[in-house]
């Protein structure tokens, strides 16, 4: 294969970036502080070899396995209590 031509010689160096996933990195601030109640969950994500979007659905179809399994134990036993 045949160099393209350059209008000013050749490059005077080479480099990568962002080759490796450790290389990219991006801690989120949050625009408000956690109170500790209320109906919503605050996750801290580390994802390494995918996208968000892959990592979305992976999170949507685990959340949705487990709620399954909440549902269920709830309607067998009457209550249900989960520790993380």
């Amino acid at each position: 294969m045949n160099a393209l031509p350059r209008a000013h010689g050749p490059a005077v160096l080479a480099a990568w970036m962002r080759s490796e996933p450790d290389d990219f990195v991006v801690e989120e601030v949050d625009a408000f502080a956690a109170s500790g109640s209320g109906e919503h969950l605050l996750l801290t994500v580390e994802k390494r070899g995918m996208n968000t979007a892959f990592a979305q659905l992976r999170m949507k179809t685990v959340i949705r396995t487990a709620m399954r399994t909440i549902d269920a134990l709830r309607t067998l036993t009457g209550r249900c209590t989960i520790t993380l």
